[in-house]
């Protein structure tokens, strides 16, 4: 088939397929005598490879190595191309977690307005880890995805907590939930808190947990969204 053909079969441009003839990557089966080239069936095959390695990360002087190679060798590069693209998956898999749970969080946010609170029962499992100190602006502490902030009165001691139903700690008991808009920077966040809780005369403990949403998803990046659980003193 034609050089057209060909790469309309393999969904390229055709100057990509006089770029791989020209570096020895991908070259036609024949040339006529005219100087059109000609490429086989079976070499479509050969195009999946390249734009499946390609994928994977690997340059096209890298792929060029292993079509040069034989036997055990492609076997192994074969091998380190399905444990990259694993790697991909779980990539894009974390961005889709990523992506849902933001898209919960303003959904959450719609139905529980600024000023407004929900008090309820809740189970909190958790895996903590200190961070080795406080920095500038305290959103850039608040991980995102399925992560919190664990937020003592003492501003030196704050947590990042990994929300999971396998944590090493539970908390139980009757909790308060809010969302509410903060200064960007600059802010005494705890301090903020805490006047927010004691509008609505909710007797808390004295750490919080706390998740922020992105400053995109706003419509106002000097101020951060966000939500906050507190769980009832006893």
């Amino acid at each position: 088939m034609n050089t057209k053909k060909f790469a309309e079969l393999c969904g390229v441009e055709k100057r990509t397929l006089f770029h791989y003839d020209e570096i020895g990557l991908l070259k036609p089966a024949s040339i006529k005598e005219n100087g059109y080239r000609e490429y086989a069936p079976n070499q479509l095959y050969d195009m999946d490879m390249i734009k499946i390695f390609q994928a994977c990360g690997y340059s096209l002087a890298e792929i060029k190595d292993m079509f040069a190679t034989k036997g055990n060798a492609r076997i192994d590069f074969i091998q380190d191309g399905k444990e990259r693209i694993e790697a991909q998956i779980h990539t894009l898999t974390e961005m889709k977690r990523y992506l849902e749970s933001k898209q919960d969080f303003l959904n959450k946010y719609f139905q529980l307005p600024i000023g407004t609170y929900e008090i309820s029962d809740l189970s909190l499992s958790y895996n903590e880890k200190k961070l080795e100190k406080l920095i500038g602006h305290y959103f850039t502490f608040l991980i995102d995805g399925t992560y919190s902030v664990l937020l003592f009165r003492d501003h030196r001691d704050i947590y990042t907590c990994q929300l999971s139903p396998e944590g090493a700690h539970k908390k139980e008991g009757r909790a308060i939930t809010f969302f509410m808009k903060v200064p960007s920077s600059g802010a005494k966040l705890y301090e903020l808190v805490s006047k927010q809780l004691e509008t609505f005369g909710f007797n808390g403990e004295s750490h919080y947990y706390i998740e922020n949403t992105p400053h995109f998803l706003l419509a106002n990046d000097d101020f951060a969204l966000l939500k906050v659980i507190v769980f009832e003193k006893r």
